[in-house]
């Protein structure tokens, strides 16, 4: 496994949920997944990882292509322990 900060799995979907469907109660309805609201925070990760199978097979699906990003906050793994503040997304030939 690899090193990652603590809490990357939760922004990595919280990135792609704003990013690619609009937002997490978007995210939601376009899988059919029926928790709404307060309960659907809980739920994410269950579901990702159910349909995806796995938090990085579902980041290395929607975050592909963006390594050359300097902004994403910690949402990927660092570019290398020289520079440890530059993150690539997931990419399956980098992790």
């Amino acid at each position: 496994m690899k090193n990652r900060e603590p809490g990357w799995d939760a922004k990595a979907i919280a990135r792609i949920a704003k990013e690619e469907f609009g937002g997490l109660r978007e995210m939601f309805e376009a899988h059919g997944w029926p928790e709404r609201g307060s309960k659907m925070m809980p739920a994410q990760q269950k579901h990702v990882k159910e349909e995806y199978g796995s938090i990085e097979a579902f980041a290395n699906k929607f975050l592909k292509g963006c390594r050359e990003h300097s902004e994403l906050s910690g949402v990927g793994i660092p570019h290398s322990p020289q520079n440890p503040k530059f993150f690539v997304c997931y990419d399956p030939e980098v992790v």
